[in-house]
C-alpha cells in the first residue's frame, strides 16, 4: 500500500510546477497581445459585439482567446523545458570521450614462415571530450566484390623492423598505439601517435585495391572509426615517430 501513495506523491509534486508554469504563461498571454486584441475587437467590429447577441459573441471570443492563450502557454512551457533538457544533454555529451583517429601510412610485408601478411599502420588518436582509454581495437579489410575480412591484431614478440633506403625503424610493443592508450588515459585536447599491428592470412602484397577500416573503442565502448586507403604515391624516406628507435644510413 505504500508504493501507490509514493507514486501519487511524485505525481502531485510534478503537477504543481506544471500548473504554476501554465498559470504564469496563460496570464502573460491574456494580459499581453490577446488583451489588446480583445480590447480593440469591439471598436473594429461594433455590430458584431452590439446588443444581447453581441454579449454572447463576446463570451465566445473570450473562450476562444482563453483556449489560444492556454495553447500558447503550453507551447511556451514545453519550449522552456525542452531547452533545459537540450542544455543538460549537451553538458552530458561534453563529459563523454570524443576520440578521433587519423591513419597515416601503412607498411606491409609477408611472413613466409607463418604464411601471413603484416600490416603495420601508423596512426594518431585525438580526444576532444572527457579523459578516456582505448579499450579495444578492430580492423576490417575491404576489397571490391569480395567479402570483408576481419583482421587479427597482434602484439610483438620480437622487434618489428621497417626498412627504407635511408635507414630503418625498430618497433616494440611500447611503440604500439593500443599499448600507449590502453592504461594511460588520453586527456581532453591531447593526442598520441603510434603504430597499430594487424595481420591477414596468406600473401597479400599484390593486392592494391583495398582499404582498411580501423575501429577504436573508448572507455564507454563508443566506436571511433577511420579508413586507410592505399596511397599510390611512394613514401619517400624513412617514416618514424619521435619515441621510436631509428637507425639512419649515411
Amino acid at each position: 500500500m505504500v508504493r501507490p501513495f509514493r507514486s501519487m506523491g511524485k505525481w502531485f509534486s510534478s503537477v504543481i510546477p506544471y500548473l504554476s508554469d501554465m498559470f504564469r504563461h496563460t496570464v502573460g498571454k491574456l494580459t499581453g497581445f490577446l488583451s489588446i486584441a480583445l480590447g480593440l475587437a469591439p471598436e473594429v467590429f461594433p455590430d458584431f459585439f452590439a446588443g444581447d447577441r453581441g454579449l454572447l459573441h463576446a463570451q465566445f471570443v473570450w473562450w476562444i482567446a482563453s483556449a489560444v492563450a492556454f495553447f500558447l502557454a503550453s507551447m511556451a512551457a514545453w519550449s522552456e523545458q525542452h531547452e533545459a533538457l537540450l542544455k543538460c544533454q549537451k553538458q552530458l555529451d561534453d563529459r563523454q570521450p570524443k576520440l578521433e583517429l587519423l591513419l597515416e601510412v601503412t607498411y606491409r610485408d609477408y611472413n613466409s614462415e607463418k604464411n601471413h601478411t603484416n600490416y603495420m599502420m601508423s596512426g594518431v588518436l585525438f580526444n576532444r571530450g572527457a579523459p578516456s582509454i582505448a579499450s579495444g581495437w578492430t580492423a576490417t579489410y575491404k576489397r571490391p566484390s569480395v567479402p570483408d575480412e576481419l583482421m587479427s591484431r597482434r602484439y610483438l614478440g620480437n622487434p618489428f623492423v621497417i626498412k627504407a633506403e635511408d635507414g630503418e625503424v625498430s618497433l616494440t610493443n611500447s611503440s604500439l598505439l593500443p599499448t600507449k592508450t590502453g592504461t594511460d588515459p588520453l586527456m581532453n585536447g591531447a593526442a598520441r601517435s603510434g603504430r597499430i599491428y594487424f595481420t591477414l592470412p596468406g600473401n597479400r602484397l599484390n593486392e592494391n585495391d583495398f582499404e582498411i577500416e580501423v575501429t577504436c573503442f573508448d572507455i564507454l565502448c563508443q566506436p571511433c572509426k577511420s579508413i586507410y586507403r592505399l596511397n599510390p604515391s611512394p613514401v619517400v624516406g624513412i617514416q618514424f615517430y619521435p619515441d621510436e628507435q631509428v637507425k639512419q644510413k649515411g
